[in-house]
């Protein structure tokens, strides 16, 4: 990991905004910048000096940490005492408690929104960090490949699939989605068996050293009418991907997908896609650049079923790689 160039970065970003520290709560962000696995409750404040990076008297492994300050906190107000003197700080409004938000407003201290700020380097993925999404999509798909799903449960495969992670060394991105004649979206797996001539929908992902792979599947069997929506389906979500380059919009690419799903006659119900790494939704505006990871996820649903085809995908210097291609089900 780069750690040292990423903090560089960000205090590069802090001197054009004119924030004395950054004070971030997400242990994503905390993990980003430091390599700590973080814990709830663990606080790094990145200054102009060496950032301090509060954490559990409990957790003894963060010793091994460089590049910061490690404080065991016993008190609050040892948090106050890093921010004393400071004029403006940055937080990310989206991953702070009221409680630390009361705490901050003890000082006469400015306080700045600035999750953009925190989370935007995050946005283009070194070599390492693309192969760690690597080992997140190599364990999805050896565990979906040896999954029976006719005959079990919407909850079995869903149990098995996030075992079968946990087996290879990792975790799951997010709560597997099975849905088997369900048109809802973000449908809760149930005790029902799932039988051929219905559609399945199955949304899956692994976290490999905290990074994310999101890959959907749909089954349609012997099914004609879902046959063909998922030709058009899987349609759509080519011709989305042929226009992905670095330099496009991400606006334009979602106005090819709404021109696709109109042409085809389908009601739009989510958005094309995501951006995808730390988090499994991570927001990506403006335009896409090389070393970006995103996903493309078409989908149709209706009262009898849906479909929906999701691959992961890393932005390259031309065109891109689909990193989930080869995840199927015979």
């Amino acid at each position: 990991m780069q750690l040292r160039n990423r903090l560089k970065l960000i205090k590069k970003t802090m001197q054009t905004h004119h924030l004395d520290a950054l004070f971030i709560t997400q242990r994503e962000d905390i993990f980003y910048y430091t390599g700590w696995k973080a814990n709830d409750g663990n606080i790094l404040i990145i200054n102009h000096q060496k950032p301090a990076l509060f954490v559990s008297p409990l957790e003894q492994d963060a010793e091994k940490i460089r590049h910061v300050n490690l404080i065991y906190l016993k008190r609050k107000e040892d948090i106050l005492k890093e921010l004393k003197g400071l004029k403006l700080v940055g937080y990310d409004e989206y991953n702070l408690t009221a409680n630390k938000f009361s705490l901050l407003h003890k000082l006469p201290i400015r306080l700045k929104k600035a999750s953009e700020l925190i989370k935007k380097p995050r946005e283009i993925k070194d070599s390492w960090e693309i192969e760690q999404i690597r080992k997140a999509v190599s364990v999805s798909k050896k565990s979906f490949e040896k999954q029976k799903v006719y005959g079990k449960t919407e909850e079995d495969i869903a149990n098995n699939l996030e075992a079968s992670f946990r087996l290879q060394g990792a975790l799951t991105a997010f709560d597997t989605i099975v849905s088997s004649g369900s048109g809802i979206i973000h449908h809760q797996p149930r005790k029902i068996i799932v039988k051929k001539g219905k559609p399945v929908i199955i949304d899956f992902g692994a976290r490999f050293n905290w990074y994310c792979c999101d890959v959907t599947r749909t089954l349609v069997s012997e099914n004609k009418e879902w046959k063909k929506t998922k030709e058009n389906v899987s349609d759509i979500q080519k011709q989305i991907i042929d226009e992905i380059t670095p330099g496009i919009e991400m606006s334009d690419i979602r106005k090819q997908y709404e021109k696709l799903m109109g042409k085809y006659g389908y009601k739009i119900q989510h958005s094309f896609g995501h951006g995808i790494g730390l988090d499994v939704h991570e927001q990506i505006t403006g335009k896409l650049k090389e070393g970006m990871v995103i996903t493309v996820e078409p989908g149709v649903y209706k009262n009898n079923g849906g479909c929906r085809i999701e691959d992961t995908i890393l932005v390259r210097k031309k065109g891109v790689e689909i990193l989930t291609k080869q995840i199927k089900l015979d």
